[in-house]
């Protein structure tokens, strides 16, 4: 889940930034100039430090900021900075669902998640990843990311689940 985060979530806001009818100097300009005081230290300097180049090297919060700031999505059907209900699938909402589903990722208090939660979690993602991959005329990659991210996960996590059965099998024989 931290690759999904970390990588696919801010490479599916990137390609939203590309879309744009303005340059990446453009929007970093614009978002320095006239937005600084709307974010945080380390927002700003990230988003600063940028040039045409290495726009795509933005986290999730920087793109995230940079696409609410500047208005060229849609926002959200409930606003910024508020959760969309599971029908409202406009782009702003997906945006949103993404900045939602980081802070959740990252401010878990336990780094297990159950089962039922890493499957509910992977399924909202790929819906998520299903629209940006239309709407950035991506041919799937987003989805086939998400995918190649969730079962190398499940992959981990059988192998993990043998190994503890195996171990308890062994433990049982020797009479631990």
């Amino acid at each position: 889940m931290a690759k999904l985060v970390t990588f696919s979530f801010p490479l599916m806001l990137t390609s939203l930034l590309k879309l744009s009818k303005y340059s990446p100097l453009e929007l970093i300009d614009t978002i320095v100039s006239q937005h600084r005081t709307k974010m945080s230290k380390q927002t700003s300097e990230s988003i600063s430090s940028l040039d045409e180049s290495n726009i795509s090297k933005l986290d999730t919060i920087a793109a995230y900021t940079i696409l609410r700031l500047m208005s060229k999505v849609p926002s959200p059907s409930n606003g910024w900075g508020h959760g969309p209900k599971n029908n409202q699938v406009r782009v702003g909402d997906d945006i949103e669902r993404i900045r939602y589903l980081r802070n959740k990722f990252l401010h878990r208090r336990s780094t297990k998640v159950p089962r039922n939660e890493f499957m509910s979690f992977f399924t909202e993602v790929k819906y998520i990843a299903k629209r940006f991959d239309i709407l950035c005329k991506a041919k799937g990659m987003f989805e086939q990311d998400i995918e190649t991210i969730q079962f190398s996960r499940i992959h981990k996590m059988s192998y993990d689940r043998f190994i503890d059965e195996a171990h308890g099998i062994v433990n049982s024989i020797i009479g631990k």
